[in-house]
């Protein structure tokens, strides 16, 4: 089990980004394109810690949106979500490519990966600006308790699926996560997010907001970033995974 947070998306000046002691604790980093966060600096910044940490650099694209961090939906086309995944992926890889390195995996943010998981269409533009670039590269998605629908989609684009759980967020029954706009949709309770990690990984099974277990199988753990509880629930999740794999 892989553990991967959303990297380079606080300021360049912010005291308080956790990113530096976070890093050396993960096993891929999730990097903010600069479409909801995130700057060339940052980004420089960000491959170049995962670099010396030997941490797998991911692309976190999201909608055109820094006003609401790409957590809200934005319209759009599949030809307008093609292009602003292609410009965001070049534009890592041209600094990873700087810095002697390359992309290995991209994972949508915010209300795009939210789309990406209930709409079609969306997925598809996901998976065909991906399938455009000159090395495919693996996309990462939500766990759900229907992964064979997105694999048969994902085939026809000849693209690798990783699927991943989020430690920090409340589950519907189908596997989806239960909007921000909803009570007790993010989780901060560490001792209670271990407790369903640790069922999670054991017995891939994941409890609901309405107390029902669902089975789900994943390739990886997520904790967002921007949580303010992130590099404790980093350090208790690592500290967890190197216990079960003694």
């Amino acid at each position: 089990m892989k553990l991967n947070c959303d990297l380079g998306e606080y300021a360049l000046d912010d005291e308080n980004c956790p990113d530096a002691q976070i890093m050396p604790l993960i096993d891929m980093a999730n990097i903010a394109c600069g479409y909801h966060a995130g700057c060339p600096q940052t980004m420089r910044n960000t491959v170049a810690s995962a670099i010396q940490h030997k941490v797998l650099i991911g692309a976190h694209p999201s909608y055109h949106d820094r006003a609401n961090f790409g957590r809200v939906h934005v319209e759009q086309s599949e030809q307008q979500i093609i292009s602003l995944m292609v410009a965001q992926i070049n534009s890592l890889q041209q600094i990873c490519q700087a810095l002697g390195t390359s992309i290995d995996y991209v994972k949508p943010h915010g209300a795009l990966y939210n789309d990406m998981m209930q709409d079609e269409k969306v997925f598809r533009a996901v998976c065909q600006s991906i399938a455009t670039l000159p090395n495919s590269l693996p996309l990462m998605i939500q766990a759900t308790t229907n992964c064979d629908y997105f694999q048969q989609i994902a085939n026809q684009y000849q693209l690798t699926l990783w699927f991943e759980a989020f430690a920090d967020r409340s589950y519907q029954e189908n596997g989806l996560l239960v909007s921000r706009t909803e009570k007790n949709a993010v989780l901060t309770d560490i001792e209670k997010i271990i407790t369903r990690c640790q069922q999670l990984i054991i017995h891939q099974e994941i409890e609901t907001i309405n107390s029902s277990i669902i089975n789900l199988k994943v390739d990886s753990l997520c904790v967002h970033g921007d949580n303010p509880h992130a590099l404790a629930m980093v350090q208790s999740l690592r500290k967890l995974l190197s216990e079960l794999h003694e």
